[in-house]
This record gives C-alpha cells, structure tokens and sequence, in this order.
C-alpha cells in the first residue's frame, strides 16, 4: 500500500513539474492561417517577438555561416540566392513586430525597440563588412556572365553587390570599426527620434463617436483615420456588432514641428554621422575605380 502511494505521489509530481515548465507556444513560429495571411496579434506577446527576433537572428548568422565556410565555388545559387531569400523567419518576425511598433506602440514595444536596435545593427555590419563574405559575392559579380543569368537574377545580383559597397565592404579595417560605432549609434539616434515623432503624433487626436461627426472636424484637417472597436469578444461576430471610431489626426505639420523642437541636437547629431558614413563610403568606391 505504502508502495502505491509513493508512486502515485512521484507520478503526480513529475506530471505537475512537465505542466509548469512546459510554455505556450510562440505563434510567429507557425503559419498565419487568418485570411491574407494576418498575424494573430492578440495571441503574440512582446516576450514572443523578442524570442523571435533571437531565434531569427540565430538561423541567419547560421545561413552566412554556410556560405562563408562553403568550399565551393561562388554561384549564384549557393551566394546570391541565399542572401536574397534568407533570413525567413527574421523577416516575417519583424514585418509583424514593425506596424504593431509603429501603430500601437506601448512601453514594452518601446523597450523591445531599444533592446534590439544595436543588436539589429551589429547583425547587419557583421554581414555586410564580413571581408570573406564580400569576396564570394564579389567573385560572382565579377563572373556573371559566365552564369547565364536571366534579367531578374541579374537585378538582384545587382542589388546584393550594392548593398554590400553601400554597407561599406569596401572600407579598411580601421574605417569598418569606426562605421560599425557610427551604425550603432545612429540605430539608436533614428530609433529615439521615430519614437518622439510616434509620441508627438498620437498626442495629436480628436476622437469622437461617428463618421457624421468627423466631418465636422474633417474639413478643417488634412488626414481621417478610421479605427474599428470591437464590442463583442467573438471573433466569429459581424460588423454589426461592431461600432466605428472615427479618429481625425490633425495638424500634422505642428505635430512633426513640435517632434523636431524636441530632437534639435538628434537631427544636428543624425546630420553630421550620415555626413561622415557617406564620405567615407564615397571614398571607397572612388579607390576602387582607380
């Protein structure tokens, strides 16, 4: 008997243990099934989008990885083509994390935005000043003719070498570690500033009950936003469950002026990164024509 209920006892301890340690799946890494491909944002959380950004980032890295240690010989199919359709889930994680940021930023966005921002431009530098990396593209570039390249493939064999001279695989060494901290640093000026701009506009509304109203308030503005409020939590219900709230965004000029008195030193401090990013670049791309 007593035999029994120590087993029972384990058994019941092992099955509570696999129900607290087992966690909801992440929905950003399964198919959008809802039409058009729509992201069920209510069910994605910022914890999601984070550990989706990581997991992306790592599946990446592991693509250029395969590229740069490849002993074969450059192609377009095993260079070019990976670069252009890789990073799949990064992708989509951010193209569902951005209108999301954008549109309906909270604090916790915000603080994801911060997060990642450096590490997104570290991401990018590692791939577009990586020398070996570079010189495989570079090579395919050179040798495309043997290729029989159609006009597509030659358009993004194009814009891939571009990319790359544009992110600075060109430079020396000593100016990838000086564009690496400019990068880094204007991620995160950009970031403040897009952020300043999102605050300054949603502060900047007039919400009122009907699209009859807001015609009132219309005529005096530039831009009409609808928002749709859901009075009933079935996702199988109607719009005739539904009511409109019609938001009339107005003067947009004083909002972007009111963002711009707050970011004085961000644009002078954007202005003059970008300045120093463009003549460095520039010099480059003069060095490799002589």
């Amino acid at each position: 008997m007593k035999f029994k209920n120590y087993f029972f006892a384990a058994a019941m301890a092992a099955a509570l243990c696999g129900c607290a340690e087992q966690k909801p799946a992440n929905p950003l890494f399964s198919d959008f099934t809802a039409p058009f491909g729509i992201a069920p944002f209510e069910e994605i959380t910022v914890d999601h989008f984070r550990e989706g950004m990581l997991k992306g980032l790592e599946e990446q890295k592991a693509e250029i990885e395969a590229i740069i240690n490849s002993t074969e010989e450059p192609t377009f199919e095993n260079t070019i083509k990976v670069l252009d359709q890789g990073g799949e889930l990064l992708r989509k994680v951010r193209g569902t994390f951005g209108p999301l940021s954008s549109g309906s930023a909270t604090d916790e966005t915000r603080a994801l935005q911060k997060e990642m921002s450096p590490i997104f431009s570290a991401h990018s530098d590692d791939i577009y000043l990586n020398p070996t990396l570079f010189a495989k593209v570079k090579s395919v570039y050179d040798n495309k003719e043997k290729f029989n390249l159609t006009k597509e493939e030659n358009t993004v064999l194009q814009n891939i070498y571009d990319r790359f001279v544009d992110g600075g695989a060109l430079l020396n060494d000593e100016q990838k570690a000086e564009l690496r901290k400019l990068n880094t640093e204007l991620s995160m000026l950009q970031l403040q500033f897009g952020q300043n701009l999102t605050h300054e506009t949603n502060k900047t509304f007039v919400t009122v009950e009907t699209v009859e109203d807001s015609m009132v308030f219309h005529k005096q503005t530039s831009m009409l936003l609808l928002r749709w409020r859901k009075q009933t939590a079935s996702r199988a219900s109607t719009c005739s469950t539904c009511s409109v709230q019609a938001v009339t965004r107005f003067s947009s000029t004083a909002t972007t002026e009111n963002c711009v008195k707050r970011c004085t030193t961000l644009i002078t401090t954007v202005a003059t990164l970008v300045t120093n990013m463009t003549t460095r670049k520039s010099l480059a791309k003069s060095l490799l024509s002589v």
